[in-house]
């Protein structure tokens, strides 16, 4: 079985970084399993690894489609388990890398996902709705699914309501043949510290031209429902720069959606027990060592 290390945690815990260092000692290339890093033109608001950052490291599954298209679970799964076999053909030991957890339980899990059509007519419907207005369809249709969705994940919220109109529910996805052997490494971060890394990345981001990025965006003629599915930083800057709120409304919007957007991740990792918390490097390279032996 192909050996595989994961490494995850909230966003802006640092996993970027630690993984290109873990790379670097065990011959190993990276694959990105960010739900918003796979599209172009996301770069600052994404916190995308840059080329200097990479430091040499080969990075794969970032910047595959324009941000008018998307790319779904099963899709990513597709390519980043094509890419897995690929990096261990090269007898190099793959790294797959991100805070987007149910792109990564698609990948180490292997998950069947149910066989639907895509009804672009539904979903065209259902995009013009609120949140609320969705959970009701879903609560309607699946109550037991409405019941453990991200509400805040639109995206979903819409395939669920597609899914259980075609099957009558939402079938929980079960596991497929293994294909992986994982080791699971995540982030350890206090939530105060968290907060205080994720407000000073925002500022930077700021700084480093986050509204020049979403302007470019609105220039490519992105719908504004899109905005919201990036991210709701991405939503709000877009809100400001339309004249929808004020920049104080946007900066404090922007923080507060990053903080709940780390809850839930947090949320999301919980679940898994085979998840070893590292307080440390050394720790990481030590479990890496023995799992390969």
């Amino acid at each position: 079985m192909i050996k595989l290390i994961i490494i995850l945690g909230s966003t802006a815990s640092g996993k970027s970084g630690l993984a290109v260092k873990l790379a670097k000692k065990f011959n190993g290339e990276i694959v990105s399993a960010d739900s918003r890093q796979v599209y172009k033109y996301l770069d600052i608001g994404s916190a995308k690894i840059t080329k200097k950052e990479m430091a040499g490291i080969p990075h794969y599954l970032l910047d595959l489609l324009p941000p008018e298209k998307t790319l779904n679970a099963k899709q990513f799964q597709k390519l980043a388990i094509q890419t897995i076999k690929k990096i261990h053909q090269k007898n190099k030991l793959a790294f797959l890398v991100g805070g987007t957890g149910f792109y990564i339980d698609a990948v180490a899990k292997n998950l069947i996902f149910p066989k639907t059509k895509t009804d672009q007519k539904l979903r065209q419907e259902l995009s013009l709705k609120t949140k609320t207005e969705l959970i009701k369809i879903l609560t309607k249709l699946d109550p037991a699914r409405a019941k453990v969705i991200d509400k805040e994940n639109k995206k979903r919220l819409i395939r669920s309501i597609e899914i259980a109109e075609q099957l009558g529910q939402v079938p929980k996805l079960k596991s497929g043949r293994q294909i992986f052997d994982c080791l699971y490494l995540g982030i350890k971060t206090d939530s105060e510290n968290l907060k205080q890394r994720i407000k000073t990345r925002f500022y930077h981001w700021l700084k480093q031209g986050f509204l020049k990025e979403v302007e470019a965006l609105i220039k490519r003629k992105i719908p504004e429902t899109r905005f919201k599915e990036l991210g709701l930083h991405y939503w709000y800057a877009y809100a400001y720069l339309k004249g929808m709120v004020s920049k104080k409304e946007f900066e404090q919007k922007s923080l507060a959606s990053l903080y709940q957007y780390a809850k839930r991740q947090r949320t999301w990792f919980k679940r898994n027990p085979k998840i070893h918390w590292l307080s440390s490097q050394k720790q990481a390279e030590i479990l890496i060592k023995n799992f390969l032996n």
